[in-house]
């Protein structure tokens, strides 16, 4: 795990990812990309092997900024989208990267638009990635099944975004393997190149022991802080 753009130890991970693969002439895409640069988990790469990135963003004013970015790095084609889950939509990822040049099969796919992640991801069927890094809520632990799009925003208790068991389930269904949670991110994998990471089978066969279970023990702690306090006022 290192971080030089990501926030979570992305940019290490995927790094060695990319090295156990042995990929080459990198393409990725990333949504929602901000300037191309904070938080971002494929600038490192930009910077480091050139790779070739589509980075999208929906935020006018973010995209001033990803303009600015692409303009000193022009391996990243810049786009300004809202990337919608409906396939009939032209903000559907599929109809934004048949305008690109990236191929039908890329390397690494980054998710990130704080909420309908999951079902952006599922409604994918011209274009797949050999890596994907799609966020959750770490604040939810595993066998809770919840989608986004389920739930009511909850300030108080950070019950909003995609569970882990959620989105385990998605990636299984697409045809990958869980191989890493970096707090905020899991990092998926094809099935068929799995093997060349030299991982554990228990850890193939039983995705939650790489569950990171810090956040929830906090989620725990602030919610306990909360009810003595409520208890306290009462």
């Amino acid at each position: 795990m290192a971080n030089f753009h990501s926030q979570c130890g992305e940019d290490g991970v995927l790094a060695e990812i990319i090295r156990r693969l042995d990929l080459k002439d990198l393409w990725c895409c990333e949504f929602g990309a901000w300037d191309g640069r904070y938080a971002s988990n494929t600038f490192y790469l930009v910077q480091q092997q050139s790779a070739r990135v589509v980075m999208i963003e929906g935020d006018l004013v973010k995209y001033q900024d990803l303009l600015a970015t692409a303009a000193q790095f022009p391996t990243i084609t810049p786009i300004n989208a809202y990337v919608d889950a409906d396939p009939a939509s032209m903000n559907h990822l599929d109809q934004i990267l048949v305008q690109t040049d990236i191929p039908r099969y890329f390397d690494i796919l980054s998710i990130d638009i704080d909420g309908d992640d999951l079902d952006v991801w599922e409604s994918i069927t011209d274009y797949a990635a050999r890596i994907v890094i799609i966020e959750i809520n770490p604040r939810i632990e595993p066998g809770v099944m919840q989608r986004h799009r389920d739930v009511e925003y909850d300030p108080t208790h950070n019950r909003d975004l995609n569970s882990f068991s959620s989105t385990v389930a998605v990636g299984q269904t697409k045809g990958y393997v869980l191989v890493c949670h970096t707090s905020c991110n899991l990092i998926f994998v094809k099935h068929d190149l799995v093997g060349a990471l030299g991982m554990e089978q228990r850890y193939i066969d039983d995705p939650v022991l790489l569950f990171d279970w810090k956040w929830v023990k906090k989620a725990r702690k602030v919610l306990r802080k909360k009810q003595r306090e409520q208890k306290e006022q009462a």
